[in-house]
């Protein structure tokens, strides 16, 4: 069973839980540094810095070091932000921007993933920039630009994949953690 650890707002926590645990995952809401080694996995989540700002202040130094770990995180929504040249970690080649906080529902397509369909939820029109051409885009919409992105084993989208119905996000992203697992 693999052992998730979730930064985020408890409720964001308890959505992923959910999400995880039908997937045969153990999830843990990360409240000291130390138990970053306890788990196989991390996603940083959040509507808002509150959500997960503390603990990345002040665990950025050692999330930085477990990229050496092969340590796979997803950063979903808000927390993408974090991901960013322009956020606290600077882990993935990109730059984030919030422009509203409308919520709106968008049909998606994942072309890399025999062309899945999904409506994904957005409470904030958060947007990636300046995207290096190492990084994979996953997901791309006409109108905002990439949605999900891939760096070596980080993946950050910037919609809420907790409210989304469909979880092929998620399913990506734990084949991403078994294959770290293996090398």
């Amino acid at each position: 069973m693999l052992k998730v650890g979730v930064i985020g707002s408890d409720f964001l926590i308890n959505k992923n839980r959910e999400i995880l645990q039908e997937k045969n995952c153990q999830v843990i809401a990360l409240q000291e540094e130390k138990q970053l080694h306890q788990v196989d996995a991390v996603i940083i989540t959040g509507w808002q810095e509150k959500d997960y700002g503390a603990k990345i202040n002040s665990w950025a130094e050692e999330l930085r070091k477990m990229e050496k770990e092969n340590m796979v995180m997803l950063a979903i929504a808000h927390g993408s932000i974090a991901m960013g040249q322009k956020g606290r970690l600077k882990l993935m080649d990109y730059w984030s921007t919030t422009l509203s906080t409308a919520p709106v529902y968008l049909p998606l397509e994942i072309s890399s993933l025999d062309h899945v369909r999904f409506t994904a939820c957005f409470l904030q029109d958060i947007r990636f920039t300046h995207v290096a051409p190492n990084l994979g885009i996953l997901c791309c919409d006409k109108q905002r630009g990439p949605i999900i992105l891939r760096q070596g084993n980080y993946l950050a989208c910037n919609y809420v994949a907790e409210l989304t119905k469909k979880t092929y996000l998620y399913d990506y992203w734990l084949e991403m953690v078994l294959s770290a697992k293996m090398t």
